[in-house]
């Protein structure tokens, strides 16, 4: 039987075993959900959604999928915390990552349905089938989506704090750089002379004109660099890794971590760990390093 509280509190029907209907109001309109558990939890949830209410923090019940919020969520750019859109590419990649790994899991469950198991149990699907670097980003864009539907309280918490693991890169090293002894066997720019406009990879020569200063498609730099590069002999060295050679090689030369991360659009702790590689030469002043110590240890 239906027990009535009084004005404002709401009510809580029971619905079937271990089911309940409760009833509110917020703001003066009335709300109805489901719960499914012990009496004494759907009284707790309850009040817990009263509770909401009084500090303007309540979300309303609905039946949006995960697949219907993410979508209006890539259209918009993909907002993080700043509410700022990110670039083209990288919103291209976001949407790649959420159609193949999450949409076919999640998409169909209501957003506000999600779990932590549900999340640990997307996790767990993605290993062996895809590298630990690419399933960590999986987890950060899936989180950002997530963040956003707290924001607009679609959400009233994240699932991801109650997922029991999220990925971790691992052991993995993503990408490779060339040392300065590399560069010098392989690269001979000395008889090159290009324009002072010129560009580093300017368009392809169409019906015999050609010009250094027209930017061709960058999908087509990095597709044509990646073939290149391994024809030359580079293995799967990426465009991207010309960016970590550059960092790599200034602080192998002693320039100051600070000074790197700024002049690369860097936080230092984010380059230290993404950017930043072991090279021959600088292993090898390392150890001469450790054999000078190692002498003077010896010596006293």
């Amino acid at each position: 039987m239906t027990k009535r509280r009084s004005h404002g509190e709401g009510s809580i029907d029971p619905r079937g075993p271990d089911t309940w209907r409760s009833r509110y109001r917020v703001d003066g309109k009335r709300y109805t959900v489901a719960f499914h558990g012990a009496l004494p939890d759907a009284r707790k949830e309850l009040r817990r959604l009263l509770h909401d209410g009084d500090t303007e923090q309540h979300v309303a019940p609905d039946k949006l999928t995960s697949a219907q919020w993410a979508t209006p969520w890539i259209r918009a750019g993909a907002p993080g915390r700043r509410k700022k859109k990110v670039g083209r590419r990288t919103l291209e990649r976001y949407d790649e990552l959420l159609q193949h790994h999450v949409i076919p899991t999640l998409g169909a469950r209501p957003l506000q349905k999600i779990s932590g198991a549900d999340i640990t149990s997307l996790y767990a699907g993605l290993e062996g089938k895809i590298s630990p670097y690419a399933a960590l980003h999986v987890h950060v864009v899936l989180g950002s989506c997530l963040h956003a539907a707290v924001r607009t309280r679609k959400l009233a918490v994240t699932p991801l704090s109650r997922a029991m693991n999220i990925p971790s890169r691992g052991d993995e090293q993503i990408g490779t750089v060339l040392d300065a002894d590399e560069l010098a066997a392989q690269i001979d720019l000395s008889l090159v002379k290009l324009p002072d406009d010129a560009l580093m990879f300017p368009s392809p020569p169409l019906a015999g004109c050609f010009s250094f200063t027209k930017l061709r498609c960058p999908r087509a730099v990095t597709r044509e660099f990646q073939d290149r590069t391994e024809k030359l002999g580079f293995g799967r060295l990426r465009l991207h890794d010309l960016r970590g050679t550059h960092e790599t090689l200034l602080l192998d030369a002693g320039v100051p971590v600070h000074v790197v991360a700024e002049r690369c659009g860097h936080d230092p702790a984010v380059l230290l760990r993404n950017d930043a590689k072991r090279t021959r030469r600088a292993d090898d002043r390392a150890a001469a390093v450790i054999g000078e110590l190692s002498k003077g240890s010896l010596r006293g």
